[in-house]
């Protein structure tokens, strides 16, 4: 049996099914893909022989993973975010318009699909993310080295550590108290503390 606790491969079981009963359709879905990334790549592959960017793709408001500017000025990172924005915008219409699948279906395969589009982010790579390579080239490489010794000690706790865990010390500046759940459900629990 296959470890998924949050029944994701049965969602996306669902939608492949769903898919596959409408053959024609998905065809069409493919092909229309397909046509926009030759288009786009084509443009963009002229843009860099050229020199210059074509005109970048936008990014949802609010996502700041793309706000350096070599995303929208240099030709390379203009191409490669126009190709993330365009399949990550295809992935997330075709489940949304999945025939025949119910609208709670769909939305919980959106909502697990944008959590890889999301990993998979151009911007997660330091190879091809321009900021972390204009850092690495001002730091002599310093910064790629404290992100390698971050990701071995988060290795070694098992954990992603989001904060400095030593900055906290009980009594100084972070209070324990105990106490009892008096109430529980799915959506939440009631704790009463003790005096």
């Amino acid at each position: 049996m296959i470890f998924d606790p949050f029944g994701i491969g049965g969602n996306f079981l669902k939608l492949q099914q769903a898919w596959a009963s409408h053959p024609r359709e998905w065809q069409q879905e493919q092909q229309q893909l397909m046509t926009d990334l030759w288009t786009l790549n084509l443009q963009g592959i002229a843009s860099i022989v050229g020199g210059r960017p074509s005109l970048c793709a936008q990014v949802a408001e609010g996502d700041d993973r793309f706000t350096d500017p070599a995303w929208k000025d240099d030709p390379f990172h203009c191409l490669l975010l126009q190709n993330y924005l365009t399949q990550t915008r295809w992935l997330e219409r075709v489940i949304y318009d999945t025939p025949g699948l119910p609208r709670g279906e769909r939305r919980r395969g959106a909502f697990w699909i944008r959590q890889w589009i999301d990993a998979l982010a151009p911007t997660n790579f330091p190879l091809i993310n321009p900021a972390v390579i204009r850092k690495a080239l001002q730091s002599n490489g310093a910064s790629l080295l404290k992100g390698v010794r971050n990701l071995l000690e988060d290795v070694k706790a098992g954990d992603v550590q989001m904060v400095d865990r030593t900055a906290f010390a009980v009594g100084k500046n972070l209070a324990t108290t105990s106490g009892t759940v008096v109430f529980r459900n799915d959506k939440l629990e009631l704790i009463q503390y003790h005096p």
